[in-house]
């Protein structure tokens, strides 16, 4: 029995990761039979946005494909029917618009990418067919923390006493939330200074500090808003009228989207500081502080001081300099069951931050 003619894509060492603005680079493997002709190659990359729950959170199904983009990169003058079966190695470069937005996988909307290729086989009998290959790819914008103005300052936060309010009968304000800088990447660590005084007459359980995503799709009159914690650290209960202090404490930072303003897309992220009291569950816990950060994809030049060695699990990234000389990368494609989850940039850096005295 003949083999039947297929085709298989091949990526480069950063997988199924690409650069919105760049061209999507790998390699199609292609297999043709004894006597068949290659008319032509179609390659294409086409966006989908899913919206699986309305702004109150209902079920629904939205599907609309925003994003298409397809070229004819061969025909037969470039592949000819060989005499015998043969396997060949096409290199390709697909061309991705600047303003698309980052791949995000969400339980109640997503939006992904799909690369495509699209053979025209014609047999000797004159009938032609077509060979279609499909594979999931994440995109990802690059956001450059060094162009973000402030991104590398301290920010503050303070709770200021408020007058008849029971909590809060300090003269001095009761409770701080530091962070510096305010930009960081995927892979890198908040550095984190706290102080915070139980007011009340019970005990606290214990306190926490959330980095919190807020991610909003929007496609034609369909929208859905989502919120969830991506990363978080606590420390222990409070006593009536004590104080608890927090010094540089780590908060890694997982894969994430950057922060994003698109059409279509919404990404921003908040630490949030939240007091949890006895018999309160932490999902009805209201946050005392918040400070808005920024998550990029290009770290802060100037608290980027070490590099870990490259071997075989990091790989330089595709980016202008000067980047290119300490930028790092994961490049494996995660699943979660058999669903795609988007792959984004992580670094292996470490952060030599200035120990900052809380005011």
């Amino acid at each position: 029995m003949a083999k039947q003619l297929r085709l298989n894509f091949m990526f480069t060492i950063f997988g199924k990761l690409f650069i919105s603005g760049k061209n999507a680079r790998g390699v199609l493997k292609v297999y043709a039979l004894n006597g068949v002709k290659i008319n032509k190659i179609k390659i294409g990359i086409v966006g989908r946005i899913n919206i699986e729950a309305d702004e109150n959170g209902n079920p629904t199904t939205f599907e609309h494909s925003f994003y298409s983009s397809e070229e004819q990169i061969f025909n037969s003058s470039d592949l000819l029917a060989s005499e015998s079966d043969d396997e060949q190695i096409i290199e390709f470069a697909v061309p991705l618009a600047s303003n698309l937005p980052t791949s995000v996988s969400l339980k109640e909307g997503s939006i992904t990418y799909y690369l495509y290729a699209t053979m025209e086989e014609q047999f000797q009998d004159g009938v032609v067919q077509n060979v279609n290959i499909e594979s999931n790819i994440s995109v990802v914008s690059l956001v450059d923390c060094n162009t973000i103005p402030k991104a590398g300052k301290e920010k503050i936060a303070n709770t200021l006493p408020v007058t008849g309010c029971s909590c809060l009968q300090r003269q001095e304000p009761n409770d701080c939330l530091q962070i510096s800088p305010r930009a960081y990447v995927p892979g890198d660590c908040i550095k984190i200074n706290a102080v915070i005084f139980n007011a009340q007459n019970c005990p606290l359980c214990f306190v926490q500090v959330a980095l919190v995503q807020k991610v909003k799709i929007k496609c034609e009159d369909r929208t859905v808003k989502v919120q969830h914690v991506v990363s978080e650290t606590k420390h222990g209960s409070v006593m009536p009228q004590q104080v608890q202090v927090w010094h540089d404490e780590m908060l890694r930072i997982p894969p994430l989207p950057p922060t994003t303003y698109n059409k279509h897309l919404h990404v921003s992220y908040k630490l949030k500081l939240i007091p949890v009291k006895q018999n309160t569950d932490v999902v009805n816990a209201t946050a005392i502080l918040e400070v808005p950060v920024v998550i990029g994809n290009l770290p802060l030049e100037a608290s980027l001081t070490y590099l870990n060695p490259l071997n075989h699990d990091h790989v330089m990234l595709p980016i202008p300099s000067p980047y290119r000389d300490y930028a790092r990368g994961e490049n494996s494609i995660q699943r979660i069951r058999s669903k795609f989850v988007p792959t984004y940039i992580t670094y292996t850096t470490e952060r030599a931050m200035e120990n900052v005295e809380l005011q």
